[in-house]
């Protein structure tokens, strides 16, 4: 049970997409602010879900919107990658090492956030949906560190 509601919520924040084989089998891998009971996790998702009825989609809110909403999000300083650089660095590792397509990832939306949870760990969590509305399938995640580095590839295939 306590897998499956790490894996739900995993999914349904998609704060880093394809995490959740990792983190079900060792939970306290989860960064600290990460919900961990069955009542935050559903607390989490209320909030999402009610910030989605005053925001919109949540792939179209801002960093900034992320930061101020969410506990162990942050924003890059000025020495750190943008957003921009991190989902374009992201996109150049789904094509090298998955052969995507420039055509296939210009379908997907992309949808990220910065996590600062952790002392010493700072890097976007970066999750391509198959919907624009970023409720769709996350065929892909990619966590790339503030100064550039490719940390992780996830994909439906390796979880």
């Amino acid at each position: 049970m306590k897998q499956k509601l790490l894996a739900g919520f995993l999914l349904l924040t998609v704060c880093v997409g394809m995490l959740c084989a990792a983190f079900a089998t060792e939970p306290d891998a989860l960064p600290t602010a990460w919900p961990r009971t069955e009542d935050e996790i559903l607390a989490w998702q209320a909030k999402i879900d009610e910030m989605e009825r005053e925001m919109g989609p949540r792939v179209t809110w801002s960093l900034e919107d992320k930061a101020r909403m969410f506990e162990g999000y942050g924003l890059p300083t000025a020495d750190e990658i943008t957003e921009e650089e991190a989902v374009r660095l992201a996109k150049e590792a789904l094509q090298k090492q998955y052969g995507v397509s420039g055509e296939v990832l210009a379908t997907f939306t992309a949808y990220s956030f910065f996590v600062v949870s952790d002392p010493g760990l700072r890097f976007y969590a970066i999750s391509f949906f198959t919907d624009p509305t970023g409720r769709g399938n996350i065929p892909y995640s990619v966590e790339i560190s503030s100064d550039g580095t490719i940390l992780h590839i996830y994909t439906t295939s390796n979880g």
